[in-house]
């Protein structure tokens, strides 16, 4: 299938006139702006991601860029330039990846992703884009459907080695251990799982440079919303509650991942025996769970909704 069919199919289409053209695109004539070009393009898909646009249409943008990129890279000699687009590609893959698995439910092609992501970053401008990498390998094998403990042990091997490429950034250090504390948890490694997110927020805590910008979202809340969910999976609703309303107490840029969090802070209220808590969160989870039509976001609502029933 053709790129433009693969667009019409998908629905994405008319999307795509509302991205910044790159060379050989109209509109772009000189090759001075393409970087930031392509960064603008990869921030406009994002930015839909995260309010909530529906995933199928995200996923197809995301995969036009990519071969966007495939063209424009094609076209220019060895230069600087080349290895900055080759950054962008890789957190392109990263973020398809990421769609892949948590919204359409294609634990294969997000693998596929991810590894092919992780081998451009090797020869990128910006090779620590390998740790958001392998932590993301890591979170998918938590969540992958075959459900074997396997998985889970893999997915600590990933989390190390994320650690070992976030090159001392205390921000990406705090993003592998939120990963890993989830790995603990869905080990029933309670203590393990707390000390790692206690690590999570002291690298943030001492934190004297910024994060990458294709990282730039990862903060507190982050922390304390991963504390919630990791809770959840150890069966302590009373703690999950307390850090899913401290990652609700500020504003979300990122709609998407409120929605996993109100719908956590749901079914831990609905385990307390507080009903009407529970549906009032759960109620402000919905229009962005629907609208994206997303497994992982259907799956917490599911389950909240479930705790909802039982409650009754």
């Amino acid at each position: 299938m053709d790129r433009r069919a693969f667009l019409t199919t998908t629905g994405a289409l008319t999307l795509t006139a509302s991205l910044p053209p790159l060379i050989g695109e109209p509109g772009m004539s000189t090759t001075e702006d393409i970087l930031t070009t392509a960064r603008q393009r990869l921030d406009h898909i994002r930015h839909l991601h995260w309010t909530g646009e529906p995933t199928t249409k995200v996923y197809s943008l995301l995969m036009h860029n990519n071969y966007t990129l495939d063209d424009v890279i094609s076209q220019l000699p060895k230069i600087p330039l080349v290895r900055d687009l080759y950054a962008v590609k890789a957190q392109t893959l990263t973020l398809s990846g990421n769609v892949a698995f948590l919204d359409l439910g294609n634990h294969r092609v997000a693998e596929r992703n991810y590894r092919t992501a992780a081998r451009i970053a090797r020869r990128s401008s910006d090779p620590r884009l390998q740790a958001w990498i392998f932590s993301k390998m890591a979170q998918r094998r938590i969540y992958d459907p075959e459900s074997d403990p396997t998985l889970l042990h893999d997915a600590l091997y990933y989390s190390d080695t994320a650690k070992k490429c976030a090159d001392g950034n205390p921000i990406l250090l705090a993003s592998t251990y939120n990963t890993k504390a989830e790995v603990y948890a869905s080990l029933g490694h309670e203590v393990k799982a707390m000390r790692t997110l206690d690590q999570a927020s002291e690298q943030l805590r001492i934190a004297s440079v910024g994060s990458p910008a294709w990282h730039s979202n990862f903060g507190p809340q982050k922390v304390s919303s991963m504390e919630g969910a990791c809770w959840l999976r150890l069966g302590n609703a009373r703690r999950a509650v307390a850090a899913s309303e401290s990652a609700l107490a500020g504003e979300y840029e990122d709609k998407a991942h409120e929605t996993i969090v109100l719908a956590d802070a749901a079914r831990g209220w609905a385990m307390l025996g507080d009903r009407e808590r529970a549906v009032h969160l759960l109620s402000r989870a919905m229009p962005t769970a629907i609208a994206m039509n997303s497994v992982a976001r259907t799956e917490r609502i599911r389950l909240a909704r479930a705790a909802i029933l039982q409650s009754a």
